[in-house]
């Protein structure tokens, strides 16, 4: 199943005269993971189509018609009190986030470092059945690039990412798995915009910059201080 994701990876204070002068600059990342800062993700399948406008700016996105059926939260953290930082010694950016069904909850850890870039080292999430655990842990070596900094409207980059996942179950039950798959991306921020306020999200309005590539499509939320 396709997911179309409402995700907001930046979200940055924006101070330029015109949509063409943006920059997400290493501090605008920085101020949006402010440890306590929650952030939602809401989600629903994808049906036919979507129009992700054109090239350019001047671009209005409308997505009044998008139902969310489900959304995730996450909430950023001081790295050095989560309970793997060991594995991912240079975060200097770490989100929690906890998720409950039927009784069972699952705590996911995700690690960034932030530098000239912002690039992802890994993931955890553990899941507690009361009576056994299952641990899935993700490496990303090298780190996943995500974006680099600062990044300007109309460039054009590239990611690779190769990534390593095993999953384990402690004593009685043990056992262990374990997978690995690499994938490379172009992005490019081609086009700005303005987002409307959308009565079935919570996506907040503001001027836009969209990041696209082959096989996903990102977008950054440009909020204007002004």
């Amino acid at each position: 199943m396709r997911v179309l994701s409402a995700i907001l990876l930046v979200t940055v204070l924006w101070s330029a005269a015109t949509l063409a002068q943006i920059t997400i600059t290493k501090q605008d990342v920085a101020n949006h993971y402010t440890i306590g800062t929650t952030y939602t993700t809401e989600f629903a399948p994808l049906q036919g189509t979507v129009n992700v406008g054109n090239k350019g700016g001047g671009n209005t996105w409308d997505f009044s018609g998008f139902t969310s059926e489900g959304s995730s939260s996450s909430t950023a953290v001081d790295p050095a009190s989560t309970p793997y930082i060991g594995d991912y010694a240079e975060a200097n950016i770490a989100t929690m986030g906890e998720t409950e069904s039927g009784g069972v909850v699952t705590t996911s850890y995700s690690y960034f470092h932030l530098n000239g870039s912002l690039d992802l080292l890994g993931s955890v999430s553990s899941t507690d059945f009361q009576v056994f655990t299952i641990l899935t842990k993700t490496t990303y070596a090298p780190p996943d690039f995500l974006q680099p900094l600062p990044l300007n409207y109309n460039d054009t980059y590239t990611t690779y990412t190769q990534r390593t996942s095993t999953t384990e179950q402690p004593p009685p039950l043990r056992f262990s798995s374990g997978t690995r798959s690499a994938t490379q991306d172009s992005i490019s921020t081609s086009a700005s915009g303005l987002l409307p306020r959308p009565r079935t999200t919570r996506m907040p309005s503001g001027r836009y910059i969209r990041t696209r590539g082959r096989p996903s499509l990102r977008v950054a939320s440009i909020r204007s201080s002004s």
